[in-house]
């Protein structure tokens, strides 16, 4: 029980407390029961990737308790904050919102709601696109179907909302246009690659994540925090539940309206401070309010969030433009040293640009601070092996091989690609034989 649970604070950055324990225990018992195998083989397996096994346990040490407008009053700020947009100047084109732990997709789809009615009848209204997340594959194929029982929508409806959810009480429905305003996606947000992969949907300009931080290890909090504060635009706001406010940094600035709304502290110059940048010398869960002391006013301003640089960088790349990827890289490595997305899109970019010592010393970082990145270690023996290094080209990949051994053919490995650990393992092999 020890090595799992450590393998799902590793994984997902979960608290594992008593009760969790005991039903973790169960799950595993089952689990072990129902493929005719020891729990230390179930064990063994969830730890290698095993994706049934690993949403087995995820379901058995998560809460799903969720409904439509919980926390009514924090629709209502959302829905003025959207209206004091309309009157900016620029005029926002698009509205985007991210759930983040959106279980079965009640908040989701009342973010959609909310923002759309807040917009709605106004001249050339902008775009609203929502975007819900989950470790809960199961959750997330519920969200989808949008469809509800009674017990989701438990409370008295706002006003505004009328005519969005439909249907007798036991099959309540969310109708068009609300529905089409939403996206759901299986991801998890302990991932040290989830700024790379939701840079196309980011930058959110607002971020609810209730009753999640609670769950987490006082490191994993901090890792969160970090990314979705690059995923937040510089004017938008982390919506938090009440009872997640003691885990916030305080150079959040809280709306006077509502503490549970926060925001960058300006600072002096009129520009967003930048929490979560650390200094080249810190580590990557040290405290969430640290950053380098060279940091310009709004790091974070325009398109220098996160998520939307490391998109960039990849695009780039992968379209052969080196110049201007290396030129984001850089700036991702002076903003985000420690992030492992940003090292190893930065060591393929060296790699490419014929640095093969610049692109090394980025891919072995990369494998200090993430040793199981399967494709970090599949990069640099390709590189070994252009450097006429051949044995240790064959060396990274007989490790490689090890460290694929029993994960499932159908696994997604960590990365900003999606490639599976049976077409890796295909082409390791291939490599080893030839």
């Amino acid at each position: 029980m020890d090595v799992l649970a450590g393998c799902m604070r590793g994984l997902y950055g979960l608290s594992i407390g008593e009760s969790a324990r005991e039903n973790l225990a169960t799950a595993l018992a089952m689990a072990a029961a129902g493929r005719g195998l020891s729990r230390g083989e179930c064990v063994e397996l969830a730890r290698r990737g095993d994706d049934q096994l690993l949403q087995t346990f995820v379901q058995a040490v998560t809460i799903h308790e969720t409904y439509f407008f919980r926390h009514p009053e924090q629709f209502e700020l959302l829905r003025a904050i959207a209206q004091e947009r309309l009157r900016d100047s620029p005029r926002p084109s698009v509205i985007r919102a991210l759930s983040a732990g959106c279980a079965s997709g009640e908040e989701a789809y009342s973010l959609a709601i909310a923002l759309l009615s807040a917009v709605q009848g106004t001249p050339s209204p902008p775009q609203i696109e929502v975007l819900g997340i989950d470790i809960d594959r199961p959750s997330i194929e519920k969200a989808c179907g949008a469809r509800y029982g009674r017990w989701a929508v438990r409370d008295l409806l706002p006003l505004w909302s009328q005519g969005s959810i439909c249907g007798p009480d036991e099959a309540r429905e969310v109708v068009e246009p609300y529905r089409g305003l939403v996206r759901f996606r299986s991801v998890n947000l302990h991932d040290p690659f989830l700024a790379l992969l939701l840079g196309h949907q980011a930058p959110f300009d607002f971020i609810f994540c209730r009753n999640v931080l609670m769950y987490l290890v006082p490191t994993a909090i901090t890792r969160v925090l970090r990314h979705l504060i690059g995923l937040l635009t510089p004017s938008g706001y982390l919506t938090f539940s009440p009872t997640d406010l003691q885990h916030i940094p305080k150079l959040f600035s809280r709306h006077p309206h509502d503490p549970t709304f926060l925001s960058r502290v300006r600072s002096a110059t009129g520009g967003a401070s930048a929490p979560g940048h650390p200094s080249p010398s810190s580590a990557e869960d040290r405290p969430v309010d640290s950053k380098p002391a060279s940091a310009p006013a709004d790091p974070l301003a325009e398109n220098a969030h996160l998520g939307q640089m490391l998109a960039n960088a990849k695009r780039l790349l992968d379209a052969g433009d080196l110049t201007r990827a290396r030129a984001i890289c850089s700036e991702l490595l002076r903003w985000h040293p420690h992030v492992p997305a940003a090292l190893y899109l930065a060591g393929l970019v060296e790699m490419e640009s014929g640095r093969a010592w610049r692109a090394e010393k980025l891919l072995l970082e990369v494998l200090e601070r993430q040793p199981d990145f399967a494709l970090a270690h599949f990069v640099l023996s390709t590189l070994l092996k252009r450097e006429g290094r051949n044995s240790e080209a064959r060396a990274r990949l007989v490790r490689l091989s090890h460290l694929l051994e029993g994960i499932p053919d159908e696994t997604i490995l960590a990365g900003p690609e999606e490639i599976t650990c049976g077409w890796l393992r295909s082409v390791v092999n291939d490599h080893l034989n030839a």
